[in-house]
């Protein structure tokens, strides 16, 4: 079986087209990549393809700044709805300085269980994939499950857990295009 080299997809023999991304498939055999060299030719880690491949190195420079972007909106919208849900609290003289941001994080936590999964869903990407020209697709090629997009993105709760589910994600596996919970959930981050 074959695959595209562009998105990874299975492809039909024969193809001269990739059906989930169009990318062409017979260009001198390089648009397309066997089972057998899609096991024996990717290298040790998703790290080792990060340290010398400068398209892995460009991929997640965009998936960082898309992350910027997103958390710039989350802290946007998180602080405006803290804000609104305090002012009655603030009026009745129940709630003073420090309960006021110390609501703000479970508030862009709960923004974060929410926004990321719809917007993958629904769109395919969120605002800061879209602006960097990515998009998160299951396995098959098709928009990710609610299931999976949970499952990618509960690591974003917490800076913590994703920091150690990127890490963890290239360290064992061979797809720089996946963290850890991405090969749980079945799903991949691939060029629009």
């Amino acid at each position: 079986m074959s695959y595209c080299i562009k998105c990874g997809n299975p492809l039909a023999d024969g193809s001269l087209f990739c059906p989930n991304c169009g990318n062409p498939v017979s260009k001198g055999g390089s648009a397309q990549v066997s089972a057998t060299s899609v096991t024996g030719g990717l290298p040790d880690s998703g790290i080792k393809s990060l340290a010398e491949d400068q398209k892995a190195q460009s991929h997640w420079i965009r998936r960082l700044v898309a992350l910027i972007i997103d958390s710039i909106i989350l802290a946007i919208a998180g602080a405006i709805l803290t804000t609104l849900l305090s002012i009655p609290f603030m009026v009745a003289g129940r709630m003073d300085y420090m309960s006021f941001f110390g609501g703000f994080p479970v508030i862009i936590g709960l923004f974060s269980i929410l926004y990321f999964p719809a917007m993958e869903v629904y769109r395919g990407a969120t605002l800061g994939k879209t602006v960097m020209g990515l998009k998160v697709t299951a396995l098959n090629g098709a928009a990710p499950t609610w299931v999976q997009a949970f499952v990618r993105n509960v690591s974003k709760i917490y800076w913590v857990l994703l920091l150690l589910d990127v890490v963890l994600g290239l360290a064992i596996q061979t797809d720089y295009r996946q963290k850890f919970s991405d090969k749980y959930a079945g799903t991949v981050v691939t060029d629009k």
